[in-house]
């Protein structure tokens, strides 16, 4: 990690031709095939992440950086202003896709294997709670690995007993998980008795997501047809097709 200065922000070319995307407090620019800007929108929003943090914004991004994870992607160079407000930060570019949208057809085995990785490391992560976890900031990039990026809202609690912090980062994943999974269709549409007792359980997030969609697509294959792809799980809901 790196700090310097936001008027060096001014070397950056930001336009229509590298903007990516935006979200509730900045913009998304790709600045070079490997990394990516992202550039806070005006004081509104730098001063509300401020108050979303015990620490300064800028103290929780220099703690984030220091976490040894591969599915999260960690700030890089930090722009601030001189009056150490967080103007911008660069982050590695995932060029892949969102689980809001497009996941339909991935292969199911490589799915899950991108969730057992992401799950493993997940249970490595004991004190930080990543509440802004949704379909649109997960990606499943290109080398088939689960990311997750915009990390702003994610929070430290080191006075949290680590077991229990896991449990909330399943319970938040889980449900974000089996719902992009889900796409249109909600967990009242299922048509099973039996598989809604799995889905309760899968959306209470007392266990890891990979081991108990495994007994879902197992229960599938059994009762319905061979599932191949990620939009297969949806079968036994109303409206399927």
């Amino acid at each position: 990690m790196a700090f310097k200065d936001c008027h060096e922000l001014e070397k950056f070319r930001l336009n229509s031709n590298n903007f990516i995307g935006s979200g509730l407090y900045g913009l998304f620019y790709k600045i070079n095939d490997k990394e990516c800007l992202k550039v806070f929108r005006n004081e509104k929003a730098i001063h509300s992440l401020e108050s979303e943090h015990p620490e300064t914004f800028l103290e929780y991004l220099k703690m984030l950086s220091e976490k040894k994870t591969n599915i999260l992607v960690l700030p890089k160079d930090i722009y601030i202003d001189n009056t150490g407000l967080v103007r911008a930060y660069t982050m590695d570019y995932q060029k892949g896709i969102e689980l809001s949208s497009g996941i339909d057809n991935i292969d199911i085995d490589v799915f899950m294997d991108a969730l057992k990785e992401f799950y493993c490391e997940l249970t490595k992560i004991y004190d930080l709670v990543l509440y802004n976890a949704s379909p649109y900031n997960l990606i499943l990039n290109e080398n088939k690995s689960l990311k997750m990026i915009n990390l702003d809202l994610a929070r430290f609690k080191p006075w949290m007993d680590s077991e229990l912090v896991c449990l909330e980062n399943y319970q938040i994943f889980n449900r974000v998980i089996f719902r992009s999974i889900l796409g249109r269709f909600s967990v009242s549409d299922l048509l099973d008795a039996n598989l809604f007792e799995l889905v309760k359980i899968i959306i209470s997030g007392d266990y890891t997501l990979p081991g108990l969609l495994t007994e879902y697509i197992d229960y599938i294959n059994k009762h319905y047809f061979e599932v191949k792809k990620v939009k297969d799980l949806r079968y036994p809901y109303v409206g399927r097709g």
